[in-house]
């Protein structure tokens, strides 16, 4: 009899990384999210350590937060030349283990058209996000 080894969600990857949303609120990217990134004492001296936490419930003792964003608020963000069928999953062999790896891409009337790829489709959305504002395409 096969067991399958239960996976339980872990919201840390359903939003995109901290560095992106560090960089995303730098760019200005309004943080209308549902969670947030917060940087708290771990108990241990001086120690900090960040976390996802839901908006909706009380945190205390946070010393800093950053938007974390989900892909769908990533893809309502993004202009209409991205949208979610811009976003794909591609599978392919990376020593003997299939893992996913999402792509998005914009619409090829631009001149630099490179596809932005990641195991987290909000880390690939922000990477876009993150590009396109940079070089002038879109403003946030």
């Amino acid at each position: 009899m096969l067991r399958f080894q239960e996976k339980k969600m872990n919201i840390k990857d359903q939003v995109a990384s901290l560095e992106l949303c560090q960089r995303l609120k730098e760019l200005g990217v309004k943080n209308h999210t549902l969670f947030f990134w917060g940087e708290s004492l771990t108990g241990r001296h001086a120690e900090t350590e960040f976390n996802v936490y839901a908006s909706w419930l009380p945190a205390s003792n946070i010393l800093r937060e950053y938007p974390a964003f989900t892909v769908a608020e990533l893809l309502e963000i993004l202009p209409v030349i991205v949208n979610s069928s811009c976003l794909q999953l591609l599978r392919g062999l990376n020593f003997g283990d299939i893992k996913p790896m999402y792509c998005c891409r914009y619409d090829l009337f631009f001149s630099d058209n490179s596809p932005f790829g990641d195991e987290n489709p909000a880390n690939a959305c922000a990477k876009m996000l993150i590009h396109l504002i940079e070089q002038g395409i879109y403003k946030s």
